[in-house]
C-alpha cells in the first residue's frame, strides 16, 4: 500500500508541474496572441469593380493608421456554405486596437458603403 502512494504522490507532483509549466507559458504567450476578426462578404450581382476596389483599398491602408492593427490578409473563397466570395482576416494586438478600427473614419466609409455592394456578410472573432 505504501507502493501505492508513493506512486501517486508523483504523479499528483508531476501533473501539478505540468499544469503550473502550462499555465506559465500562456501568461508568457499571451502578449504574442492577435485578435483575428474575419470577415466574410458576398458582393452584390451588381456591384462595380471600382467599388470594390475602394472597399479593399480602405482596408489594406488601415494597418497604417490604426495602433495595434497588425495586418489584413484578403482572399477570394472559392466555396462556401453561405456562398461568401470574399473572406477578410484582421489581426489586431488587442480588443482596445479593434475598438479604435471600429470608430476609424475610414471603418466608417466602409460600413456605409458596404450596404449597397453587398448582399451577404459575417464575421467571427477569435484570438490566436
Amino acid at each position: 500500500m505504501k507502493n501505492f502512494n508513493f506512486k501517486t504522490s508523483i504523479y499528483l507532483f508531476i501533473l501539478a508541474l505540468t499544469v503550473s509549466n502550462v499555465n506559465a507559458q500562456d501568461q508568457q504567450e499571451s502578449s504574442d496572441k492577435l485578435f483575428q476578426h474575419v470577415l466574410f462578404f458576398k458582393w452584390n450581382d451588381t456591384v462595380e469593380e471600382t467599388k470594390k476596389e475602394e472597399i479593399l483599398n480602405l482596408f489594406k491602408e488601415l494597418p497604417n493608421k490604426v495602433d495595434g492593427f497588425e495586418s489584413v490578409a484578403i482572399n477570394d473563397i472559392t466555396a462556401s456554405s453561405g456562398e461568401y466570395n470574399l473572406i477578410i482576416n484582421l489581426q489586431f494586438t488587442s480588443e482596445e486596437a479593434v475598438k479604435v478600427y471600429e470608430k476609424h473614419s475610414d471603418h466608417i466609409k466602409i460600413s456605409k458603403i458596404g450596404p449597397e455592394v453587398l448582399s451577404g456578410f459575417g464575421f467571427v472573432d477569435y484570438w490566436t
